[in-house]
């Protein structure tokens, strides 16, 4: 389903992001992709769905290759059904949960419609669905403002299930939670990954919630995969090499 060969990412200001990274990720799979702050996992993240630029190599998902040919209608149909779920939530704190679920499919709409926010009986019924799905339907109405931090996450997962992904990137999801939310929301992805069959990538510090939910582990240290295997198989040792940490125990 995901393909790299070969890819390498380098900024403006001559950060090497990431260096000749090769992988396969199959459909249906829980990947964990874990490291230190700068390692590359956000980068890895955001070429998958082409919010920035691969400057070597191969990247191919469902099929299509995600190159510079990539633009316009071409780029927003592959971008349609790649849900994205970030630490910062991106709802609409002024408006009600089921607006904020909602507008995922506002490109669906007439102008007319989209002007006034006015969606069809179908769409709302989706949205309600979506909101069963994560266990916040009672919220429904609710504005986002008075929403916990956790809540809050539980709408933005529940907006990308309203885009029918078939595969969903999460950054960070759980950064700006606490413990036992930060377990829900994993809760949440596994669930989805398992009943929905869409496949998840997350980007994480947590090594535990990481080994606990995700089936297979990537790490990566200085934008260089340094184990990609299954979780069963991450060693202390495996731990120490992606986080860095030398042995001072001599």
């Amino acid at each position: 389903m995901i393909t790299f060969k070969h890819v390498s990412k380098t900024y403006s200001n001559h950060v090497v992001a990431l260096s000749d990274v090769s992988f396969h990720i199959e459909a249906g799979a829980f990947v964990a992709i874990i490291g230190l702050s700068g390692a590359g996992k956000s980068t890895l993240i955001r070429l998958i769905n082409k919010m920035i630029d691969k400057d070597a190599g191969t990247i191919i998902v469902n099929n299509v290759h995600v190159d510079h040919t990539l633009k316009n209608a071409e780029l927003r149909a592959y971008r349609r059904h790649i849900g994205m779920v970030f630490q910062a939530f991106n709802l609409i704190p002024k408006t009600n949960v089921m607006h904020n679920v909602l507008v995922s499919r506002a490109s669906e709409l007439s102008a007319f419609r989209s002007a006034f926010s006015w969606f069809p009986k179908a769409l709302k019924l989706e949205a309600l669905d979506a909101l069963e799905k994560l266990n916040i339907l009672d919220k429904a109405f609710d504005r986002i403002e008075h929403l916990s931090g956790g809540q809050q996450q539980r709408v933005a997962l529940a907006r990308t299930l309203m885009q029918k992904p078939y595969l969903i990137l999460a950054d960070e999801p759980t950064a700006s939670l606490d413990n036992v939310m930060a377990k829900k929301i994993m809760e949440d992805f596994s669930r989805i990954n398992e009943k929905e069959k869409i496949t998840v990538i997350v980007n994480m510090h947590n090594v535990d919630l990481a080994l606990q939910y995700a089936t297979r582990v990537i790490g990566i240290k200085a934008g260089k995969i340094v184990y990609d295997d299954t979780k069963e198989n991450l060693t202390q040792a495996h731990i120490d090499n992606i986080y860095d940490m030398a042995d001072t125990s001599s």
